[in-house]
């Protein structure tokens, strides 16, 4: 009787732990902070880290975009956007100014693409 009791508590322990180890890992404060871009941080992958990169809404494939790269961006809302979340949505003109906001063309920078590839979105 007494190796029975002690069993089933060792099991509900063992249970328990298990459960609760789960949940903090799934929790959304845990998920969101794992899933977070970081633009301080460089992720590796196929795409030049600061160079710049747009896709058509209708082709999911990323084409480089500007001969400039990040730091030469003379357009200041992009080049702030790019810095915080690695995206930006307008178009450049000549010299990689700001241009009109109709119809906007999505914009990233090579390290939140490789972000993307490495979290799998």
């Amino acid at each position: 009787m007494k190796k029975t009791v002690l069993a089933t508590i060792l099991t509900v322990l063992i249970l328990l732990t298990t459960v609760s180890g789960l949940m903090a890992e799934n929790s959304p404060e845990s998920l969101f902070t794992r899933q977070a871009y970081n633009p301080a941080v460089v992720y590796n992958g196929s795409f030049r880290t600061n160079a710049i990169y747009f896709h058509n809404r209708r082709n999911p494939v990323w084409y480089p975009g500007l001969k400039e790269e990040l730091d030469s961006i003379n357009c200041k809302a992009a080049q702030d956007s790019f810095r915080k979340s690695g995206r930006w949505n307008g178009h450049f003109v000549q010299g990689s100014s700001c241009g009109e906001t109709s119809e906007p063309t999505e914009w990233a920078v090579g390290n939140w693409l490789n972000f993307s590839a490495v979290k799998g979105k």
